[in-house]
């Protein structure tokens, strides 16, 4: 009979002293609305701002225009070939996306010369489906801009667009990525 009890004892004192603490589950990625920094483990529990309530948050910017084209980036804001189609200061445009679905775009003067005008205006209407962004200019509504949103967080975001690049007097169309962030409003 003692023999049972120290054998129960044994097994009882493996049981409970081999028990590790289970990791904290929740929500990892720190752009969700529920970050959890405690979470240990992802649970797919992550919930994002949509992106129609994060567009009139703040003034947008233009922070970069690129595109890849056979293996190599190509800044379409200083690539020689382009900045005739793109002027310099066309990435210092300026967003601001209203709640009731008009966007405005301005030069932001202190890049912008008097003199010089941004790629396009795109002034007219927005909206969301998903993570596609549509712009519709005003005078343009059977050739809207649609956008991939992509590596969206609370203050930047990247805009996927097909650009049409000329070589050797042939067009490709190249995924092309415009990458906006929020000014400090």
């Amino acid at each position: 009979m003692k023999t049972r009890h120290v054998l129960l004892f044994i097994v009882l004192l493996f049981t409970f002293s081999s028990c590790e603490k289970d990791p904290v589950a929740g929500c990892t990625d720190v752009n969700a609305v529920n970050y959890s920094a405690q979470a240990e483990e992802d649970d797919g529990s992550c919930t994002y701002q949509l992106l129609s309530e994060l567009l009139p948050m703040h003034t947008w910017r233009v922070d970069s225009v690129t595109a890849e084209f056979m293996g190599a980036y190509i800044n379409l804001l200083e690539f020689p070939l382009v900045t005739d189609v793109l002027p310099v200061c066309s990435h210092d445009n300026l967003f601001l996306f209203s709640e009731d679905g008009a966007v405005t775009m301005d030069d932001h003067l202190d890049e912008c010369g008097e003199d010089e005008e941004s790629l396009i205006d795109l002034s007219g209407s927005w909206f969301v489906d998903g993570n596609i962004l549509t712009i519709v200019q005003e005078g343009q509504e059977d050739d809207p801009y649609v956008l991939e949103v992509q590596n969206q967080t609370p203050t930047s975001m990247d805009l996927i667009f097909p650009f049409n690049f000329e070589v050797n007097g042939a067009t490709e169309v190249i995924p092309a990525k415009i990458e906006l962030v929020a000014l400090d409003d």
